[in-house]
This record gives structure tokens, C-alpha cells and sequence, in this order.
């Protein structure tokens, strides 16, 4: 399993009612995608990090990691949402052991 999660800087100009239109956009989006499970989107509780808006979401494998990038709802997500409203990302892909 893969945990892929992006952590955003959001652009100066983006009111916080646009940022809960990110959340609400980002759920409805990519819940969409084949095989993307545990879903989670939110913005920082500290303000003052330049990292404010990140989403978190599971899959089976990087093969379907690679096919959740070139999803055209993944790719029309970025170039609505992401693009237009943050100005730099960070992404970590984390492989989770079925163990405990």
C-alpha cells in the first residue's frame, strides 16, 4: 500500500472561503479516481507554516499511484484547483507495511 501525501503553499491572494472550496472540490474529485481510498484534505491549524493546504490518500501500489497522476480527473483537478491557488508543493509517497 502507498500513502501518498502533498502538502500546498497556498498563493497570498486566496481567501479563506477558497480554501474550503479546495476541500470541498479536492473530495469530490479525486474520490472519483479508481482505487484512491482514505481520502483526507484540510488546511494547517498553524498559520504561520507556509504549508496550509495538504491532502493525504491511499493506493494499492505504485503502479496505481502512476495511473491516479495520469487520471484525467487528477489532471483537470490540478489545472482548476492546485494550479490557480497555490504556488509551490511537496509530495512524499510512503509504502505501509500490511504488518502492525
Amino acid at each position: 500500500m502507498i500513502h501518498h501525501v502533498v502538502f500546498f503553499k497556498i498563493k497570498e491572494n486566496t481567501s479563506p472561503d477558497k480554501v474550503e472550496e479546495m476541500i470541498i472540490e479536492t473530495r469530490i474529485r479525486l474520490l472519483k479516481i479508481q482505487g484512491v481510498s482514505n481520502l483526507r484534505v484540510g488546511k494547517n491549524a498553524d498559520q504561520k507554516s507556509p504549508w496550509q493546504f495538504f491532502l493525504s490518500l491511499d493506493l494499492e501500489s505504485m503502479e496505481r499511484l502512476a495511473l491516479y497522476r495520469d487520471d484525467a480527473i487528477h489532471l483537470k483537478y490540478v489545472e482548476d484547483i492546485i494550479k490557480p491557488n497555490t504556488i509551490d508543493r511537496m509530495a512524499l509517497d510512503f509504502e505501509i507495511s500490511a504488518g502492525i
